[in-house]
């Protein structure tokens, strides 16, 4: 089986257009960069992680990203490995061995060695409680090889249900190779990975291609894309294959996903462009195209990021509809204009919902440090909303309740579920 790309152009990636660009005897003229650069990383011991409590996403390196959702730990195209063969890694893992939680899930995107690392899926695999495996057509044998018991392999648009979660497996403009003689004889693709009302999605290698858009229109709300931003020089012989910053800024926009959160940069030297480039070339592509800096995250190496933003935190328990109507304003409000003078208020919530949600039933929940939810009692749970100012608290809050009771108090002074 030979496997092609849903927009079917020409690859400029046969051994003499290598030797062209390695001779710099392409069309435009070779950049030569430092093989080395600074990139931010925020040390990280993992003890946060232990147990998935929030849904969040720690950047690793390169297209490792660790992504935690409904209780359960994804890593996505795991490379801990210190090599890529002959090539060192700029910067060392986000998260150790050591510090890495019970992986639930490991996602492989396509079979290439910066992507499908033997040494880390084997560890992987060999650990106490060994992951289960979500891979593309053709790749189950290689990790069933490497121990992994459980192995799902997709096609395109298939989805498999996980430990719990949701994953489906979407098209992605790539290709695939292993050794001299087994070229596109392996699908590739990117992953949406859905579980506690919560979507992400991881797009593996990939250039810009019509895609997007379908991925988007068929799979609905994401919450976050991850997407590449590096290895994009020079443009004669990656553009099928990789996508640059405006590439990437564009397949954000195509997806309709919430968050846009970078990998793929800054951990191999693999192309021409500075290591350090992509993420100064994405921020001014915001700018330019009018785009919400807040909605980009480029993390640090080992940096965890909340997988939601405040709003979307509630839209997730399905707290949606205006409190207008509820006896919060008339009961609080005389305390609300006592604390206009307060850094933040911290308001306390009873609630019982109108119908089970599978966030609601985790255990404790730390969002972006906004909203805590406490260990759900039999009909209902405990909510912490903090860090919001009097005058927006109506706007943050959501509906979907049978009802409601709660005080509202003070810096320093939270009553705990």
């Amino acid at each position: 089986m030979v496997y092609r790309n849903l927009d079917e152009r020409v690859h400029l990636r046969s051994p003499k257009h290598l030797l062209r660009w390695k001779l710099g005897l392409g069309p435009e003229p070779r950049r030569v960069a430092p093989p080395r650069c600074h990139v931010p990383v925020v040390p990280n011991d993992g003890r946060a992680l232990a147990g998935a409590p929030s849904p969040s996403l720690t950047w690793i390196g390169h297209a490792t990203y660790l992504l935690q959702l409904a209780g359960r730990s994804v890593l996505t195209d795991p490379i801990l490995s210190p090599r890529l063969a002959l090539l060192a890694r700029n910067v060392a893992p986000g998260l150790s061995w050591e510090a890495l939680p019970k992986i639930d899930v490991v996602t492989v995107s396509h079979n290439h060695f910066d992507h499908m690392d033997r040494p880390t899926l084997r560890r992987l695999a060999a650990r106490h409680a060994p992951p289960a495996a979500v891979v593309p057509l053709g790749l189950a044998r290689a990790l069933s090889a490497w121990g992994y018991s459980e192995v799902h392999e997709l096609d395109w648009w298939q989805t498999a249900r996980v430990r719990g979660l949701e994953i489906t497996l979407v098209p992605a403009q790539h290709w695939s190779r292993r050794s001299a003689f087994d070229q596109d004889e392996t699908l590739w693709g990117g992953f949406v990975i859905s579980g506690g009302g919560v979507s992400a999605y991881h797009s593996g290698d990939t250039a810009y291609f019509s895609g997007f858009k379908q991925i988007g229109a068929r799979v609905g709300r994401l919450d976050a894309a991850m997407l590449p931003i590096g290895a994009y020089d020079p443009r004669w012989f990656m553009r099928e294959q990789h996508m640059n910053p405006e590439d990437a800024v564009q397949a954000f926009v195509d997806l309709g996903a919430e968050r846009f959160f970078a990998m793929h940069w800054g951990t191999f030297k693999l192309t021409d462009e500075p290591l350090d480039e992509p993420p100064t070339l994405a921020r001014a592509l915001f700018d330019e195209r009018g785009l919400d800096q807040r909605a980009l995250v480029i993390p640090a190496i080992g940096e965890t990021v909340a997988l939601l933003r405040p709003r979307s935190e509630l839209a997730a328990l399905r707290l949606l509809e205006p409190l207008a109507h509820l006896a919060l304003d008339d009961l609080h409000r005389p305390l609300l204009e006592d604390l206009e003078d307060e850094g933040h208020v911290e308001l306390e919530l009873d609630l019982a919902l109108t119908q089970p949600h599978g966030a609601v039933e985790a255990d404790a929940l730390h969002l972006e440090g906004h909203l805590r939810l406490g260990r759900a009692r039999p009909g209902g749970a405990r909510i912490v909303l903090g860090e919001l100012l009097p005058v927006g608290l109506e706007r943050a809050l959501g509906g979907g309740l049978r009802e409601l009771r709660g005080e509202i108090v003070p810096d320093g002074v939270l009553h705990r579920a």
